[in-house]
């Protein structure tokens, strides 16, 4: 992929554009047909469909940035997605459909903002000094499987072809793969005690 020479931030760049786009195009069609209060469900949702179409595509395109480039988790992926979906309905609600945006619902905003830079940055653990938890891709070193176990002494035990290995690359292990998804046949067995 292009995005793969660029620096972090133009794939956070790109990253957060498919994403604002994708839930902009979805809040739309969500809520632009409540302008006209007399649309027939059909009409409405025929008028909606394609803004979800949109949205998937785009959506889709966002979150393979995220999870290829590691620029943000689950939960801060939700987070995100509130985020732009309240500021979405907060645009619709002000300048489409003309009502009215109370300081409760700007204070709210600041608030989902807290929440996501406290996500982001693990402020409040590192305030109390508690651990942050690692992801899964952090626990894993280069080349790992994840059914690839290391022993005490940083070793994989895992089978090659027909014969038990003990070295220190999960490299040695068998890989069989089925339409890229990778599947290591790998087993415990005992160190032995010569």
């Amino acid at each position: 992929m292009i995005l793969d020479s660029m620096p972090k931030s133009v794939q956070y760049i790109a990253f957060l554009l498919m994403f604002i786009f994708a839930q902009g195009t979805s809040m739309w069609g969500q809520y632009f047909t409540l302008k006209y209060p007399n649309m027939g469900m059909i009409e409405a949702f025929l008028r909606a469909i394609p803004f979800a179409w949109l949205d998937w595509a785009f959506m889709s395109v966002a979150v393979y940035i995220g999870d290829k480039y590691k620029l943000v988790t689950p939960t801060q992926d939700t987070l995100l997605l509130i985020i732009v979906q309240f500021v979405s309905i907060l645009v619709i609600n002000s300048l489409w459909l003309k009502q009215a945006i109370s300081k409760s619902d700007i204070f709210c905003f600041f608030i989902i903002l807290l929440a996501f830079y406290i996500s982001f940055t693990h402020a409040i653990s590192k305030l109390l000094g508690k651990p942050i938890p690692k992801t899964t891709s952090d626990k894993k070193e280069d080349g790992d499987s994840d059914c690839v176990e290391r022993n005490k002494d940083g070793k994989y035990h895992c089978l090659t072809m027909t014969t038990p290995t003990d070295n220190k690359t999960s490299i040695a292990c068998s890989q069989k793969s089925h339409r890229q998804a990778k599947a290591y046949h790998c087993f415990e067995f005992k160190e032995n005690s010569n």
